[in-house]
């Protein structure tokens, strides 16, 4: 009873929604939560096969159709494997879930990295949904004929 005491002031302020200020502050707060902040992060992860064999040193990016998402980007192993991770502050991994042109380079850094064909760092050969409810595995196939 006495939490409710002291709650009740702040507790009007949601009672009376006919207020234009409150009416504001309710929308912008329901418009924040509803613009990115529901998307999962989902794991995307796969293989990269340069002319049918794994190839490590490729450098996968994941570019957003949408602006306000954050870009993915991942190296593959000497195995060809990957596992995207976010781009931003703690370098997490994942990426939110939406539609991505995928793009692929050679790691400048890997001199035993395949040479890919300018084709595939365009963004326009390759594309993935990452979608919520199940495994995100993308696995490319490249050739450099």
């Amino acid at each position: 009873m006495r939490l409710l005491q002291i709650l009740r002031p702040s507790l009007s302020f949601f009672a009376c929604p006919r207020s234009p200020g409150r009416r504001f502050a309710l929308l912008l707060a329901a418009a924040t939560v509803l613009s990115t902040g529901c998307r999962p992060v989902m794991e995307v992860s796969g293989t990269v096969l340069v002319d049918g064999k794994p190839s490590g040193g490729i450098v996968v990016m994941f570019d957003p159709a949408e602006p306000d998402l954050p870009r993915g980007v991942a190296t593959t192993d000497k195995d060809g494997g990957y596992v995207v991770r976010r781009l931003g502050p703690g370098n997490k991994t994942g990426i939110k879930t939406g539609n991505y042109a995928v793009k692929l380079m050679a790691d400048i850094d890997d001199p035993s990295a395949a040479k890919i064909p300018p084709k595939y760092f365009r963004g326009t050969e390759l594309s993935y949904e990452v979608v919520s409810g199940k495994e995100n595995v993308y696995d490319i196939e490249v050739s450099t004929k």
